[in-house]
């Protein structure tokens, strides 16, 4: 299995009420249960039954519980009744790192004012610019994020005086959703594999590497760049050798989906093109595309393109949504850094 940059398989070891060790595999979402003799302790923990219906549920490391319903959101009250809070969300998420939330619009928010005297918090201040369509508070400092073609995210700089962070970095690989907890963060990609990052710091949410920041270090503002450059024993590399570089940490199943999605564009507009007038012909080369005609062909494309296996068959709503991840993802990786099709207005028809 190819690994998404910086996550692998995950396993999780738990002790059970009879001394023995559980160890669960997760991948494809099948849990494999390795040690049979603790199931029975295991169908002893009952599920009770809770008032309420909501889309959306979460419980961090806090004895928060927060939930959506239609948009709606609501707070578990310390009387076990569910509580409205004011605003307009999707999904939200409750941690150390306080209480997140995404609207219908993906627009990131945190609730501000939240003490041990107002739980619910007093206002939703809206972080810019990055939007989102799931996020989820960790650990104290920890928050993770992702966006619709599933790059993920995390928030930088979350400290007592600044709950809201700083900045957004971008991590490698994909995944569609991701939860942080004290092991470190889990991720589950659009195959429905899981992974998982460990070394997360509230620090580095992104680096997983000990970094050495020694008083030595902090001096070296006084001394020359080119001591300083010999001190370190660099190795100069050449603009194709980084491009290698780049293109080998690229895990091959994306590497493989983007292939795949260029090739299904291709194939659709030529047999689109021999079947129109010559003034109505599409691009084959997606990069050559322009904006503008790109609005209007993708358009055409989710809606007339067919499987090739079996053919007319149309491709689900998912596999569709997977396509166009990849062309974005290429058309990004081929000088159009920017471009975002799934939240620019302007392909709103599309």
């Amino acid at each position: 299995m190819d690994l998404d940059l910086g996550f692998i398989i995950s396993r999780k070891t738990a002790s059970t009420s009879a001394g023995t060790k559980l160890v669960l595999f997760i991948t494809l979402g099948v849990l494999r249960q390795l040690t049979a003799a603790v199931f029975p302790a295991l169908m002893d923990v009952n599920w009770i039954k809770k008032d309420g219906h909501l889309t959306q549920i979460d419980n961090g490391l806090t004895t928060d519980v927060w939930g959506v319903s239609n948009n709606y959101i609501y707070r578990l009250s310390k009387n076990s009744t569910w509580e409205q809070v004011e605003g307009s969300m999707k999904h939200v998420s409750t941690g150390e790192a306080g209480i997140w939330g995404v609207n219908s619009l993906n627009d990131v928010h945190i609730r501000k004012g939240v003490t041990s005297t107002t739980p619910s918090g007093t206002e939703w201040k809206k972080i810019l610019p990055e939007k989102f369509k799931q996020i989820d508070s960790g650990p104290r400092g920890i928050v993770y994020a992702v966006n619709q073609p599933d790059f993920i995210f995390c928030r930088r700089g979350i400290t007592t005086d600044i709950p809201e962070g700083t900045a957004w970095i971008r991590l490698d690989g994909l995944l569609k959703y991701v939860s942080c907890n004290v092991m470190g963060c889990y991720g589950v990609n659009w195959h429905n594999d899981v992974y998982y990052r460990t070394g997360v710091t509230e620090e580095d949410c992104k680096e997983t590497e000990n970094l050495d920041f020694s008083n030595s270090e902090s001096t070296s503002a006084n001394t020359s760049h080119a001591e300083s450059t010999n001190a370190r024993n660099i190795s100069l590399i050449s603009d194709e050798e980084l491009q290698k570089m780049k293109k080998t940490r690229i895990p091959l199943n994306t590497k493989r989906n983007t292939a795949w999605a260029v090739r299904v564009w291709k194939e659709w507009a030529e047999e689109r093109n021999s079947k129109t007038p010559a003034n109505k012909k599409v691009g084959l080369d997606i990069c050559k595309v322009s904006d503008v005609e790109l609005r209007h062909w993708l358009a055409k494309f989710v809606v007339e393109v067919r499987k090739k296996a079996t053919k007319g068959e149309c491709y689900p709503p998912n596999t569709l949504y997977q396509l166009c991840c990849a062309l974005l993802r290429y058309l990004r990786n081929n000088g159009r850094p920017a471009l975002n099709f799934f939240e620019d207005p302007n392909f709103k028809h599309f």
